[in-house]
């Protein structure tokens, strides 16, 4: 064999291990999830451990980026941006909601929710979203003195 045909037979090889370990993120992924949710309908007596068995498979998978998953999908800009305004996300999450539920009752908001409920979510992921934004800018420029 040449030299082309032996570099030509590893790049094939290494797409398959790239193929196969794609394949099984995907797989765990999906278990994983699926048994997370629907965990109170699964009647397994293992539940947990292959759930944590899947976590754990995943979590080298996602470290090492082996899978398409974590080195192609998740290396996108937005779940960096994501990612880093998450936690501000997460605690401010609660001032709209509660702001919205105060107003829920007037006829004009109960109209637009049931007759538009999907237009209703996006709208309210996105007050959310820009509010988590909003704070965590606003305590970095307060507390670290920083521009916007």
């Amino acid at each position: 064999m040449g030299i082309i045909q032996q570099n030509f037979i590893s790049k094939i090889t290494i797409n398959l291990k790239f193929i196969y370990k794609s394949i099984l993120e995907i797989i765990l992924t999906c278990i994983f999830f699926t048994i997370n949710f629907l965990y109170k309908k699964i009647d397994l007596i293992y539940v947990y451990t292959i759930s944590m068995i899947a976590f754990s498979v995943l979590f080298l998978m996602y470290i090492n980026k082996w899978g398409i998953l974590s080195s192609k999908i998740l290396n996108k800009k937005i779940f960096g941006v994501l990612g880093l305004y998450s936690y501000a996300i997460y605690i401010m999450q609660a001032v709209p909601l509660f702001s919205f539920l105060k107003y829920i009752s007037t006829p004009v908001v109960k109209n637009f929710i049931s007759v538009y409920p999907i237009y209703a979510a996006v709208i309210m992921m996105i007050i959310i979203i820009s509010t988590g934004i909003l704070s965590y800018k606003i305590v970095n420029f307060i507390s670290f003195n920083r521009d916007f």
